[in-house]
Parts: C-alpha cells; sequence; structure tokens
C-alpha cells in the first residue's frame, strides 16, 4: 500500500517561499489566499529580478527570515496534519488507483510549509502543501490538499498538453468521485 512522508525543513520552506515569489502571478489566477512571509520590499523586488535559482537573492533572504524568525519550523504543524491524512490514506489511494486506472507509487513525500499557495508538486512523488496553522481553511482543506496534489503526479503524464485549467477540474471531479470529499 501506498503511503505519504510528512517531512518540515527550513531549506524546503525557504524554496517554497522563493518560488511562491517568483510565481506569484500564476498562482494567484489558481488561489486566492497566497500566505508571504514579511518581507521588506527590496528584497521582494530581488526575488522577482533574480533568475530561477534565486542566484543573487537566495542568501539574503534566507538570512532575513532567519533573523526575523519566519523559517522557524512549527512542530505542532506535524502533530495536527499527520492525524487528519492517516484518516483517509488506505482509502484514498484505493479508490484513487480504482477510479484513475494508474497504480500509485509506495512512498510520497510531502514538505508541509507555513507559505505558499495551497500545495504544489515535483514528479514523481514530491509534494509540498501548505499547513498554517493560523489559516482555518489550511486545517479544513488539508487532506483534500494532499490528494489534489498527489492525483496532479499520478495524471502528470496524462496531462501534458492539457490547459490548467482543465487539469484542475478534471482532478476536482476524480477527488470528488472517491467519495472522500464533499
Amino acid at each position: 500500500m501506498s503511503t505519504v512522508i510528512f517531512y518540515q525543513s527550513e531549506k524546503e520552506e525557504l524554496e517554497t517561499i522563493l518560488w511562491t515569489i517568483k510565481n506569484y502571478k500564476k498562482i494567484r489566477k489558481f488561489c486566492n489566499d497566497i500566505i508571504y512571509p514579511k518581507l521588506p520590499k527590496n528584497l521582494w523586488e530581488s526575488i522577482l529580478k533574480d533568475d530561477q535559482n534565486f542566484t543573487n537573492s537566495r542568501k539574503k533572504v534566507e538570512e532575513y527570515l532567519k533573523s526575523t524568525n519566519q523559517l522557524s519550523l512549527d512542530p505542532k504543524i506535524k502533530q495536527v496534519a499527520i492525524p487528519l491524512w492517516a484518516k483517509i490514506e488506505n482509502d484514498f489511494f484505493k479508490k484513487i488507483k480504482k477510479i484513475s486506472k494508474i497504480r500509485p507509487f509506495k512512498k510520497y513525500i510531502c514538505y508541509l510549509t507555513k507559505y505558499g499557495g495551497g500545495g504544489s508538486f515535483n514528479p514523481p512523488n514530491i509534494i509540498w502543501v501548505r499547513m498554517n496553522l493560523k489559516n482555518k481553511n489550511d486545517l479544513k482543506y488539508f487532506t483534500y490538499t494532499v490528494a489534489h496534489e498527489i492525483t496532479h503526479l499520478l495524471l502528470n503524464k496524462k496531462h501534458k498538453n492539457k490547459l490548467q485549467e482543465i487539469k484542475e477540474k478534471e482532478i476536482d471531479q476524480i477527488l470528488l468521485n472517491t467519495g472522500l470529499f464533499k
């Protein structure tokens, strides 16, 4: 059976922040509650102007976030997240395999972050899911977001040439068909 292993990491938190700011215009189209750390305008602008590897801004942003305690990890996040997902994990993987006719990987890695737009994925088996305990919707939709990002991974090849809006609608319909979400 498949499983999701949850991690928290300052490195992945930083990557989420950099990627989210760099891609905020794209993310805004699909997410209306993006959470950013508090950054001075000059750091925000340096991220936007930087290359995709954040060669010029990474170190400055990391130093600032550490000095303002915005990269600190909250152990309560995993304590809340893991039991929520554990309630549906087995059912989800059984149902998604049957519906999608695609065999899930044995293991998925999920990085929990306080920032970003909800969730993202990186094939073949890595996802990032925002779990900010100050945002009630993160708690409410956590399991759905994990399932949504895993479904993106499963359908990645099938969805290769489809518009993002169509991908999202298909994934939402598949998840509704599992009967695990309303």
